[in-house]
């Protein structure tokens, strides 16, 4: 070792005796001051990272220094020990045989410890999730409070704590809400089977809808009537918002879903819904007046060449886009 040659270097300038230089270089003095210079420096090493971790944002990754710092500690003071054995006389064969010995009945005793090590740098070195994200794992849905050596820490919307331990965590399959650029809008709605007319009128009302809306990402839209089942009729709205933030989504998703129970409504038809049992008396049908309406306002998108089917015309959506009012003022 370096230290031990510089500390021998200053012995032999002391002018020391040759018994005293002989005492000090049969003695484990020389690798005892070796190992406490070594820990200082990695004591050094280790307050340089956390603080540099600590500006860069990256707080989490403190947890996995100490114990590395801890490990290199152990190799140096073992590597220490061995070389003045062998300084002394001993067989440092026969030692290093029985610490092989040692180390595997220790590895067998820790498997499950070191499993759940290696699953932590697996979590830091591949970084699928990081404290303060919002995943689900499993059936389990929370935010990453902390990602340790032996487990992860997850609090729930009921604000329970669950602790996986990172052998599972790391090897299962891991959804990670925080890191998505938007939220996915979808919907199935079933109305009681209505008209031809009113129904290209409710799908072209609802591509409008969504091509003017400022919070929606355009290229996403897909609006069709996706099945006829039974009595009902299937729609199917998909589209992407344009947030990151839960919250937001969920005010944007109750502007949408009032402005379609609106024109379902304005259009004269009846929402239905999964298992409902149909009766003749459960169907109100459409005044005559609010089917003609749908009449005058199919004629208009004929005569006008505005049919939107099988969607909305590139000249429409340029002509919609980001006009409807958002949010509601009115």
């Amino acid at each position: 070792m370096l230290y031990v040659l510089l500390i021998r270097i200053v012995i032999a300038q002391l002018g020391l005796s040759v018994m005293a230089r002989a005492y000090l270089q049969s003695s484990p003095l020389e690798y005892i001051v070796a190992v406490i210079f070594a820990f200082g420096l990695l004591n050094l090493y280790r307050d340089y990272k956390i603080r540099q971790l600590e500006l860069l944002g990256e707080i989490e990754y403190v947890a996995l220094i100490k114990p590395v710092i801890v490990i290199v500690r152990i190799i140096v003071a073992t590597t220490a020990a061995l070389m003045w054995a062998d300084q002394a006389g001993f067989n440092v064969s026969t030692l290093i045989t029985g610490l092989g010995v040692g180390s595997i009945a220790i590895a067998l005793a820790a498997q499950k410890t070191l499993e759940n090590v290696i699953g932590a740098i697996t979590l830091y070195t591949a970084r699928p999730i990081r404290p303060g994200d919002w995943c689900r794992f499993g059936e389990t849905k929370g935010m990453v409070e902390e990602i340790g050596l032996r487990s992860v820490t997850l609090r729930t919307k009921d604000r329970t704590l669950v602790t996986v331990p990172n052998s599972m965590f790391s090897s299962a399959d891991i959804e990670n809400f925080s890191v998505r650029d938007r939220i996915r809008f979808f919907k199935l709605l079933e109305l009681q089977m209505p008209t031809p007319d009113q129904l290209r009128a409710i799908l072209g009302e609802f591509r409008a809808l969504f091509a003017s809306h400022p919070m929606v990402k355009q290229d996403s839209i897909s609006i069709r009537l996706s099945d006829i089942a039974a009595a009902t009729a299937v729609i199917r709205l998909d589209a992407e918002i344009r947030t990151k933030e839960y919250q937001e989504y969920l005010a944007v998703a109750e502007d949408l879903n009032l402005r379609i129970i609106e024109i379902v409504h304005h259009n004269g038809a009846i929402f239905s819904g999964p298992g409902q049992v149909l009766q003749l008396r459960d169907f109100q049908q459409a005044s005559v007046d609010k089917l003609a309406e749908v009449d005058a306002k199919l004629e208009v998108w004929r005569q006008g060449e505005g049919l939107p089917f099988p969607d909305l015309s590139d000249s429409e959506k340029q002509r919609l886009k980001n006009t409807l009012n958002y949010p509601d003022k009115s």
